[in-house]
C-alpha cells in the first residue's frame, strides 16, 4: 500500500469517527450529564462506539500530562458506569464482572500512563493532576469496597474487585512516585 493510499484511509478512519463523536454527543452535554448518566453501558452492544470516541479523543491530545488526565477521567466515567450497570441489573453477576473488568483495564492504562511521564510535581498542571488523582483513587477504591460487600457471595466478582483494587493501587504508588513523599501524602489524605 502506497503512503498516499494509506494516508488517505487514515485520513477516511479519522473522519468516520470525528463524525460519529459529533452526532452523538455534544462535549457541553457529555460533561453535564457524566455525573448522573453515564450514557452507553458497557452492557449495551453499541458500547464500542463510545470506546471508539475514547480512543479517538486520546489520539488528538498529544500532551503527555493532559492524556493521563484524559485517562483518569475515563476511569471515572467507567466507574459510574459500573455502578448504573449494579443498579440497572443488580441480580446481573456477568453484566457487573464486565463492567469491572472493563475498568479495571483502564486502571492498566492509567498507571502505565503515569510511569511514562517525565514530569514532577513542580509543574502545576501536573500537581493539579496527582491532586485529582488522589483523589479519584480514594473513591474509587472505597467504591469496589462496597461493591466486595454487595457481591460478597459471588467468588468471581471478589476475585476480579481484588484484582482491580490492586490495580488502583498500583496507579497510587506510579503518583506516588512523581511527586515529594509528604506532598502526596497530604494529597492522599485530604481526598480520604
Amino acid at each position: 500500500m502506497s503512503f498516499n493510499t494509506h494516508f488517505k484511509a487514515r485520513l477516511f478512519l479519522v473522519a468516520i469517527l470525528f463524525g460519529i463523536g459529533v452526532f452523538t454527543a455534544s462535549p457541553l452535554k457529555a460533561q453535564e450529564a457524566a455525573a448522573v448518566d453515564p450514557g452507553l453501558l458497557p452492557t449495551n452492544p453499541f458500547y464500542f462506539v463510545k470506546e471508539w470516541q475514547r480512543a479517538f479523543r486520546g489520539f488528538l491530545t498529544f500532551n503527555p500530562v493532559a492524556k493521563a488526565e484524559l485517562e483518569l477521567k475515563i476511569a471515572d466515567e467507567k466507574a459510574v458506569e459500573i455502578q448504573k450497570v449494579d443498579e440497572a441489573s443488580s441480580e446481573n453477576g456477568e453484566a457487573v464482572k464486565k463492567a469491572i473488568e472493563n475498568y479495571r483495564r483502564t486502571q492498566i492504562r492509567l498507571k502505565d500512563r503515569f510511569e511514562s511521564l517525565r514530569e514532577t510535581s513542580e509543574n502545576p498542571d501536573f500537581d493539579r493532576l496527582l491532586g485529582q488523582l488522589a483523589e479519584k483513587t480514594v473513591r474509587h477504591d472505597k467504591f469496589f469496597d462496597n461493591i466486595a460487600k454487595k457481591f460478597g457471595e459471588e467468588a468471581e466478582i471478589q476475585e476480579l474487585v481484588s484484582e482491580t483494587k490492586e490495580k488502583i493501587d498500583e496507579v497510587i504508588v506510579a503518583g506516588f512516585q512523581k511527586d515529594e513523599t509528604s506532598k502526596f501524602a497530604a494529597k492522599l489524605e485530604e481526598a480520604l
